[in-house]
């Protein structure tokens, strides 16, 4: 979009008459003696300056070939994209953009599995990172997102430790410890995960151990803004673990599989 270029047009935003009432446009009807509604200066002026107003505020130098230049600029100002487990790839910076809030979530720990009479322990909740990053347009950040950790087999197997996440080299997260399985006695509690290189960091929740009286499977870790997974019955599979990056619970009592755990985020808004 252009500002109208044509020889009869003025060098200078002419001053607007003084308000009157507000009303809509009409074609007007000449059997009524109805007059159609004239388009005047004032009117134009407010529409083109008012659409040019946010394109330049997005940093676009106005075209008069371009017709989709609002469309960038709208998609620039409030621009977000997420990267979620099996989403990982490059971000390329948008045109203008100079700086970026990124938010990371490492994966969660699954839980435990176990066998008849037994109680495994919950996965830890991933780590959380928040950082605003300073950026040149075109720029090209690697994202990578942890994957969901799926729980121990009901054979009493551990469950698997939740994979980290990355911006670049600005943040990261990385994921909670697994649950341990369960073959004779309990499974044990094991190590959140932890933000790193972000304005603001956070660990997840640790795992539960599995317990007795009553028998109950380890509680799952927590990350942020994310509870851990539910118990489930007597040899049923737990809940999963609530998206993003928080931890799978672990089981009892019967044979059954630990929780899976959820995988990773990564935010990204300019």
């Amino acid at each position: 979009m252009n500002r109208i270029d044509v020889p009869s047009a003025s060098p200078t935003l002419p001053t607007p008459d003084p308000a009157g009432t507000s009303g809509y446009f009409t074609k007007g009807n000449p059997l009524t003696a109805v007059a159609a509604t004239i388009v005047d200066q004032d009117f134009m002026n407010s529409v083109q300056e008012e659409l040019l107003a946010v394109i330049l505020a997005a940093g676009i130098p106005p075209s008069k070939t371009n017709n989709a230049q609002l469309l960038q600029a709208l998609f620039l100002l409030h621009g977000v994209q997420y990267f979620v487990p099996g989403g990982s790839g490059n971000f390329t910076v948008p045109p203008g953009v100079y700086s970026l809030d990124v938010e990371v979530w490492g994966g969660g720990g699954s839980g435990g599995g176990c066998t008849v009479g037994n109680f495994s322990g919950g996965g830890a909740g991933g780590g959380y990172a928040r950082k605003r990053c300073a950026v040149t347009p075109g720029q090209v950040i690697a994202a990578t997102v942890a994957a969901v950790a799926i729980g121990g087999a009901s054979t009493g197997a551990n469950g698997a430790a939740g994979g980290t996440s990355t911006f670049g080299a600005f943040c990261s997260a990385t994921g909670g410890s697994a649950g341990i399985g369960a073959t004779a006695g309990g499974g044990l509690s094991l190590t959140p995960g932890n933000g790193s290189g972000g304005d603001i960091n956070f660990k997840g929740g640790p795992g539960g151990n599995g317990g007795a009286a009553p028998i109950n499977g380890g509680y799952a870790g927590n990350a942020f803004c994310s509870p851990g997974g539910n118990s489930g019955g007597a040899g049923s599979k737990p809940e999963a673990g609530t998206f993003p990056g928080a931890g799978g619970r672990g089981t009892a009592g019967a044979a059954a599989a630990g929780g899976d755990a959820a995988g990773g985020l990564i935010v990204v808004r300019w």
